[in-house]
């Protein structure tokens, strides 16, 4: 049995695992998180779409068993794929 007092989850949708692949469902699902946990709390609401912002160091953070370089490669085959959108609001 896993304790859950110090650890932390993810969710895996393996249908779009099968999809995508594992590495991009397993990130494409925390940026979702984390863009309903904005939405709930209404933060972060840019041009018509609620964002999130976390630094590739912060994801590794999520991501531990992934290196700086994987997690740039993910978000970057997300984009070509055109299911994550980049922006700057700290204008």
């Amino acid at each position: 049995m896993i304790s859950s007092n110090n650890s932390s989850v993810l969710v895996l949708d393996r249908h779009l695992a099968c999809i995508l692949g594992l590495n991009e469902a397993l990130l494409l699902g925390q940026v979702h998180y984390w863009l309903e946990i904005n939405k709930k709390n209404n933060r972060n609401f840019h041009e018509g779409r609620y964002w999130t912002y976390n630094t590739i160091k912060d994801r590794q953070g999520e991501f531990p068993f992934w290196s700086e370089s994987t997690i740039k490669r993910i978000f970057k085959r997300l984009r070509d794929m055109e299911l994550i959108l980049l922006d700057n609001f700290n204008v």
